[in-house]
């Protein structure tokens, strides 16, 4: 299969080949990972890259050739609400703090998805009910941020139990 081809002046060639060969292994290899991720997780849950690079838009092509999935190219295209953001809020006099943010970012006409990053189970089960009870036209997403794997199976286990967890989806980013 061919998956590049080059013209120009042999000068002109030999002045990018060697970058061109750098990048094109860099996205290899990533494409390669992301199928062996794929693979091994046998559908049980997407990999999509969080990272946004300097390489974003390449390496995204190459998780998505590898079977992943995009997640958001930058920050216009999500409403994203993280913890410093709530803190924010905090110091400012806000007794309900994720609740505003929830609302407001539901009320918001930008952004294709909202995304909230938790830290603790509580945090991700609060969001999960308000979500639930807020119910956005747009997809929610949970991010459980430097989760355990067991920490992320426990938090599961108990979304489920109070039937909170099909208000969003879960991301799992950082420490994995």
């Amino acid at each position: 299969t061919k998956i590049l081809e080059i013209r120009g002046s042999l000068k002109s060639i030999l002045r990018v080949e060697r970058s061109a060969l750098d990048v094109l292994q860099r996205m290899s290899g990533i494409a390669t990972i992301t199928d062996a991720l794929i693979s091994k997780v046998k559908g049980k849950v997407a990999i999509a890259p969080t990272r946004k690079t300097q390489w974003r838009y390449l390496d995204k092509k190459a998780v998505f050739v590898g079977g992943g999935l995009t997640h958001r190219l930058a920050l216009w295209d999500a409403i994203l609400i993280k913890e410093n953001h709530l803190d924010i809020m905090r110091e400012q006099g806000e007794k309900m703090p994720l609740e505003k943010a929830i609302k407001k970012a539901s009320e918001s006409p930008h952004g294709n998805f909202i995304e909230i990053e938790v830290e603790k189970k509580e945090q991700a089960l609060k969001a999960a009910e308000l979500f639930s009870s807020i119910r956005p036209k747009k997809p929610c997403l949970i991010m459980l941020d430097n989760f355990t794997p067991r920490q992320i199976k426990e938090t599961i286990r108990e979304l489920k139990k109070k039937n909170a967890y099909h208000a969003a989806l879960f991301e799992a980013s950082g420490g994995i």
